[in-house]
């Protein structure tokens, strides 16, 4: 009796998984997350020092991936990477602005993803604390500040294409203060808005 009676316990339970997979597995967020994004927009940092304000600024374009899992059929936990770059920046030193060449401002991060959907609409929201840092390539000399503290925020929308694949498009902001290097450094602060296209599995 106690066998038959663990066996229709397995079998129930089994049973009852292999349903709840099969039926979430078709445009519901479950089990195992995968997004890519990638897109344009304006990055801005600046600093200001010993009566010197300076700001780098341009328009350029971003990555990002997140690797995670669905918590809830609403809520996505896992980890990103997110960079940005823009290309011959401009420089503004004390309201005095110039071009640059041969010149990279980059600014990326890692952190913990945290996605909210609000179903059947596929809206999302995005937060991703993340440790920031940025750096200038002149020349093919880097310079890097101290890692710091940065925010990324994402609102969009994705449509699906299969049972577990979706694109779309989403708005977002990122923020990051980070201490120069050196004595007594500057802190940066940056700025980036931006649109990107997003493809998830999950």
């Amino acid at each position: 009796m106690r066998r038959l009676m663990l066996t229709a316990v397995a079998m129930a339970v089994l049973g009852a998984g292999g349903v709840a997979r099969a039926g979430g597995a078709i445009h519901t967020h479950d089990g195992f997350y995968l997004n890519l994004e990638g897109g344009f927009g304006a990055l801005s940092s600046s600093a200001s020092q010993g009566g010197f304000d300076v700001k780098l600024s341009g328009v350029g374009g971003m990555f990002g991936i997140g690797l995670g899992a669905a918590i809830t059929p609403s809520f996505v936990i896992g980890a990103r990477y997110w960079g940005i770059a823009v290309v011959e920046p401009d420089v503004e030193v004390n309201g005095q602005t110039a071009s640059t060449t041969d010149t990279t401002l980059a600014l990326s991060g890692i952190g913990i993803d945290l996605t909210y959907y609000v179903m059947p609409l596929n809206l999302y929201l995005t937060a991703t604390p993340s440790i920031g840092m940025l750096s200038v390539d002149v020349g093919g000399t880097t310079l890097e500040t101290d890692n710091g503290f940065a925010l990324r925020l994402a609102v969009g929308k994705e449509w699906w294409v299969s049972d577990n694949w979706g694109i779309g498009l989403n708005v977002q902001y990122a923020h990051s203060s980070n201490k120069d290097q050196g004595t007594d450094p500057p802190t940066w602060g940056s700025n980036w808005f931006g649109v990107a296209f997003s493809a998830t599995y999950n």
